[in-house]
């Protein structure tokens, strides 16, 4: 099962047909704030999708626009969405939180350095969350989308205070050393 595979089928039944189409509403919808859907693996995906007999893809013009390439959704396309989405539910997969390697070696930074490191990192989560608008989490809005909304900002404000936690840490660190080094002298 492979994630975006599950994401540009669950596109095409809602009605997308083609790529340039599915990128749109993947970057309209903020998909990427919570996948590693790129351009070029949504691609891929619609072209191992169609070897695998999931759509059917067609040539269509309109006009004097250049030709682009279509996709539907076959009945297989449809029953391996279902079983994708169910699996996903039903996965016990580990989350990834790669920066904890990072924190694991903070040490190797001088305080300042591994703070200000710290601030950046802050500043990038919180402009994430300044973009999620609060309509998101609307109760009119479809319950995927809405709940979605939800993980993923509170996901980061979980992350802006346990960073907050850490710069906190690190100055009384420092702190503890300027009294350390004073009372030596």
């Amino acid at each position: 099962m492979s994630v975006a595979e599950c994401m540009v089928l669950g596109l095409l039944s809602q009605g997308y047909r083609y790529g340039h189409e599915l990128d749109k509403v993947v970057e309209e919808r903020r998909m990427r704030l919570w996948s590693k859907l790129t351009r070029e693996t949504l691609y891929q995906a619609l072209k191992r999708i169609e070897g695998k007999g999931w759509a059917v893809a067609a040539t269509e013009k309109e006009g004097e626009r250049p030709s682009r390439t279509t996709y539907t959704l076959t009945e297989k396309g449809q029953q391996s969405l279902r079983d994708m989405v169910a699996d996903g539910l039903a996965s016990q997969e580990v989350t990834n939180f790669d920066i904890c390697v990072y924190v694991g070696f903070l040490y190797l930074l001088e305080p300042q350095d591994a703070i200000a490191q710290l601030r950046n990192r802050r500043a990038s989560r919180e402009a994430i969350v300044a973009s999620i608008p609060e309509t998101w989490t609307a109760e009119n809005l479809p319950f995927g989308k809405r709940m979605n909304s939800k993980l993923i900002k509170s996901y980061y404000q979980m992350e802006i205070d346990w960073i907050d936690d850490i710069i906190s840490d690190l100055k009384n660190h420092v702190a503890e050393s300027i009294r350390d080094t004073e009372a030596r002298q």
